[in-house]
């Protein structure tokens, strides 16, 4: 199975499709509480991956980086529509997905799908 190349508005994102659009930066904005927080965070290289500017700062941020209460916007694909072949997205708050992760039913979905969610959900 080769690897497709996806585009959708601006953000790219290689290889098979999952909830989680993966690679994907969004933009975040320095401050106090989140400065130790990225400046902690480091690449391959063992380098600091974000470097301080000043409070209010926008800076791009990979997803997998964001704390978890973040409510920075992302893309991930409903499930549900992936079922069907269909290519939907859905964009959420970081947290909202977070969230998401540690129900029963680990699956997005998007406004139109919600319903067959919930009832996966509760039966």
């Amino acid at each position: 199975m080769h690897s497709q190349v996806y585009i959708w508005e601006g953000i790219r994102w290689e290889g098979e499709s999952d909830m989680l659009v993966l690679p994907q930066k969004t933009l975040t904005k320095w401050n106090a509480k989140n400065k130790k927080y990225y400046e902690s965070i480091v690449n391959d290289k063992g380098e600091q991956k974000y470097l301080w500017t000043k409070p209010g700062d926008e800076f791009e941020v990979d997803i997998e980086d964001l704390p978890k209460y973040s409510r920075s916007i992302i893309v991930t694909l409903c499930d549900y529509c992936l079922e069907k072949g269909v290519k939907t997205v859905v964009e959420r708050e970081y947290v909202s997905y977070v969230v998401s992760q540690t129900k029963n039913i680990k699956k997005d979905a998007c406004q139109n799908c919600l319903p067959l969610k919930i009832r996966e959900n509760y039966g």
